[in-house]
């Protein structure tokens, strides 16, 4: 985000266009942290469940495996 924000500022563009990108870009990593939180949350309660590989919870859910296991430990630290 802040990249983009940066970007914004080394064009020519006006105070409320520039207002106007950083919300959009505001709203957008907030729909994509949103997203990571419900894969998160869905890859728990698969997990928790038990009845699937690591492997076809990533396959369902598009989510790397990585991201299986990132989750794993942050369920076995809490």
């Amino acid at each position: 985000m802040k990249i983009a924000i940066d970007e914004l500022d080394s064009r020519k563009v006006t105070p409320d266009e520039k207002a106007f990108f950083e919300i959009l870009v505001a709203r957008n990593a907030e729909a994509v942290n949103g997203e990571i939180r419900n894969k998160k949350q869905s890859v728990k309660v698969a997990l928790t469940k038990g009845k699937l590989s690591i492997e076809d919870i990533a396959d369902i859910l598009d989510v790397s495996i990585d991201f299986i296991l990132d989750v794993q430990k942050q369920i076995a630290n809490s």
